[in-house]
């Protein structure tokens, strides 16, 4: 099974999703909310613009009552989007404390679609001392980026994958760090992750008829990712050919 897929000028984006910041320094990340609840303050943040695709997103928590960060709780984040037939999730990892950061909590959400034909929601629970606060961040902005939902099977035995593709940094002519994300959709609310896949990467240039060597095929790091490199030896239009164990093909496109 081989499945294309073409987004044409959304690398700068993509990647800025997960170079704007580091574990040691969030300066420079985009709030995307601010919620109070029974003396609790709670920020949602990202590293940019959310985007189709991997996004790492940061929690800060306040004490109300002191201006105090919060450095002890624990936060289940809860991504969903309302739709009018349906309501569905996507791929997520609760956060855990950053350290060396004052209340700062960091997990990563897999957004597998924009909010043009519904409504992003995230439902957070944080809980401090013993007891529970609930917080709302709704109608959140997703833009577009690199997805692909890959369908093996027939009928009842038909199951459904989704990857998605982002760079660590601008691509450019050389070895190029990527993250590709797979997991299994169990229904509209379980997205197990998908860690003894074999991957192997393959970049071609189709108006040339030649590929690029250096590149390393992904290995599985942990919560559905996959980090590999991807050679280009010349600027201009390339797609990425990423065949996965028993499952088949999917082909990214991009311009350098």
């Amino acid at each position: 099974m081989r499945i294309s897929i073409r987004k044409l000028g959304m690398i700068p984006i993509l990647v800025a999703a997960m170079a704007a910041c580091s574990s040691d320094d969030p300066a420079g990340m985009v709030s995307l909310g601010v919620e109070e609840s029974d003396g609790l303050r709670v920020e949602m943040l990202a590293a940019a613009p959310l985007r189709v695709g991997l996004n790492r997103i940061f929690y800060r928590l306040t004490d109300v009552a002191t201006e105090e960060p919060v450095l002890a709780a624990t936060i289940a984040q809860g991504p969903v989007m309302r739709m009018p037939m349906h309501d569905h999730a996507c791929p997520f990892s609760d956060p855990a404390a950053v350290a060396g950061t004052d209340g700062l909590f960091e997990g990563e959400i897999v957004f597998t679609m924009t909010n043009e034909d519904g409504r992003w929601d995230n439902e957070v629970k944080v809980v401090r001392g013993g007891v529970e606060h609930a917080f709302a961040f709704n109608d959140l902005t997703i833009g577009e980026g690199f997805r692909q939902m890959l369908r093996v099977g027939e009928g009842d035995e038909r199951v459904t994958y989704v990857l998605t593709l982002t760079f660590l940094e601008a691509p450019r002519v050389g070895l190029n760090d990527f993250v590709l994300t797979i997991h299994r959709r169990d229904g509209h609310f379980s997205f197990p992750e998908m860690p003894s896949m074999e991957v192997g990467v393959t970049p071609f240039m189709p108006a040339h008829g030649h590929g690029s060597t250096g590149s390393v095929d992904p290995s599985y790091v942990g919560s559905g990712k996959y980090e590999g490199v991807v050679s280009f030896n010349m600027g201009g239009t390339w797609t990425i050919d990423f065949d996965v164990t028993d499952l088949g093909t999917v082909v990214f496109e991009l311009t350098i």
